[in-house]
């Protein structure tokens, strides 16, 4: 009885662990897709850069790209934006990127959340 016990310890040791390298995999790729990430980029190489999105939304209220500073009111250049969330978090961060008709990126955001 012990040695099953022991097992299912390690077995759920071992998937915590894997789940856990995933998880810093993928929150990782995203930051660094995040800094890669230019004006004008076709929202196929976002894609192929960030993965599928967590969720897709229509045009936002306002539209920033990087910093709080240059956040300004959405004039109908944003049609589109793709919100990516890590499976693992530490400060709740949400990568927000806004396309505009022709499906190029216009808009980059990162909110963190605790």
């Amino acid at each position: 009885m012990r040695k099953v016990i022991v097992a299912f310890v390690t077995l759920g040791i071992l998937i915590a662990s894997i789940w856990l390298i995933i998880g810093i995999l993928q929150r990782s790729r995203l930051f660094d897709a995040y800094d890669h990430l230019q004006r004008g980029m076709p929202e196929q190489l976002v894609r192929q850069m960030f993965g599928t999105p967590s969720h897709v939304a229509g045009p936002p209220q306002y539209v920033s790209w990087d910093t709080d500073e240059s956040k300004q009111d959405n004039t109908g250049d944003c049609v589109m934006v793709f919100s990516y969330t890590p499976r693992l978090t530490l400060c709740g961060e949400e990568f927000l990127i806004g396309f505009d008709q022709k499906s190029n990126a216009v808009s980059k955001y990162c909110l963190f959340s605790p």
